[in-house]
């Protein structure tokens, strides 16, 4: 039915997220490209899944702590990944 009224299930705008930070190179990401998800799929990312949105966060952490096998003070993508929306350190 839902494809008969061309309806998304809000659980894809988390599938899309996902895809978006798999392909986009974190300094090209932008918070507008994360409410256009939402928009899209008619709901607030951040307020439905939010333990998503930090599950995000958390790999790309374990990404940069395993790649560099240091810290990751003064990671800029860190800090450019916090800034889209529901991300948070």
């Amino acid at each position: 039915m839902q494809k008969v009224f061309q309806q998304q299930p809000e659980e894809n705008a988390v599938i899309a997220v996902n895809n978006l930070l798999a392909t986009t190179p974190i300094a090209q990401l932008r918070r507008a490209m994360i409410l256009k998800i939402g928009v899209e799929y008619k709901v607030d990312v951040n307020r439905m899944f939010p333990l998503n949105m930090e599950e995000f966060y958390a790999a790309y952490l374990n990404f940069i702590l395993r790649r560099d096998q240091i810290g990751y003070e003064g990671d800029a993508n860190l800090d450019r990944l916090q800034d889209v929306p529901g991300i948070e350190k």
